[in-house]
């Protein structure tokens, strides 16, 4: 220190070594002289970061590592882990909202670091405010109350992101006319086992290629207890057999009921039945196995899912 005394490398050690001596005051001195001699080092900022955030001092250990994310040459991930696992901790709402006014580019990762545990979600709809900004953490943070069994609640977080209104008991988007940009699962997704299926504006066009059952086509639901009809048309026809409608029930996967879709033009329907102990449900669109493993092509449109009184 006294040969190179502008060097932070011996004030850093210096810190280092009161922090293990648990000299909190010493330490922190020691540690922003270094900083202040070497600002784009990172070791000072993340001994800084870590010993704010244990002293509660939150603003402050979430600005050293705000600026660890600019400097750190793999970018902002390990920083993002950090300030994730510290925002688990209470009374740090406050501070996050001050840094994500600061670094906007953080807000994201963060809020989807958060998401993936349920039982943050109201800390993390806390921390994403009224304007709810879209980002990665909204698709996160319904998927991990739909794997946590909170149907009902992350279908209502899922009408309050997208803004859509559609009743518990009608289907979403029965029409394909909105699946290129819509949030699943509680509206389409296409997984394109076994065939494939493509929205067209007005109706969806499969092409099923008969080898293996697989799911097209599917869409999660809160559908209330009782009797509903599913019916829809075919405007080109396909083989019989080769397509069913499917209904699961979810966690169980217990079938509810199925509609078989092929054969000439027309409308077709069929009757399922929900019961009580069936809080979610998967409407499927199945690929069939075929004789001779034939591909089948057909359009679907007109679909719908209508409540019958009891």
């Amino acid at each position: 220190a006294r040969g190179v005394p502008l060097a932070a490398e011996p004030l850093l050690i210096a810190g280092t070594d009161a922090l293990s001596r648990g000299d909190p005051v010493r330490t922190e001195a020691l540690l922003r002289e270094a900083r202040h001699r070497d600002p784009r080092a990172l070791a000072p900022r993340l001994l800084l970061a870590d010993l704010y955030l244990r002293r509660q001092r939150i603003d402050e250990g979430l600005k050293e590592l705000a600026a660890l994310s600019r400097l750190a040459p793999d970018g902002p991930a390990p920083v993002v882990e950090a300030i994730t696992a510290y925002a688990r901790q209470p009374g740090t709402e406050g501070a996050l909202r001050t840094l994500f006014s600061e670094r906007p580019d953080l807000r994201d990762p963060v809020l989807t670091g958060l998401a993936a545990d349920p039982k943050l979600a109201d800390q993390v709809l806390r921390l994403a405010g009224p304007a709810m900004q879209e980002g990665r953490w909204q698709a996160v943070l319904i998927d991990a109350l739909v794997r946590d069994g909170q149907f009902a609640r992350g279908r209502q977080i899922w009408s309050r992101f997208t803004g859509d209104p559609t009743p518990l008991d009608r289907l979403v988007d029965p029409a394909f006319t909105r699946s290129g940009s819509a949030l699943p699962p509680f509206h389409w997704s296409f997984p394109g086992q076994g065939g494939v299926a493509e929205p067209r504006g007005r109706g969806l066009h499969v092409l099923s290629y008969g080898r293996e059952e697989g799911v097209l086509a599917s869409q999660l639901t809160t559908l209330p207890p009782g009797r509903y009809r599913l019916s829809f048309r075919l405007t080109q026809p396909g083989d019989t057999g080769s397509l069913a409608w499917v209904l699961v029930c979810v966690p169980d996967e217990r079938e509810l009921g199925r509609a078989p879709v092929g054969g000439s033009a027309g409308r077709s329907e069929a009757e399922l039945q929900v019961r009580s102990a069936c809080p979610a449900q998967r409407l499927e669109l199945r690929a069939l196995p075929t004789v001779g493993e034939r591909t089948s092509e057909m359009t679907i449109d007109n679909l719908s899912l209508e409540r019958l009184a009891q």
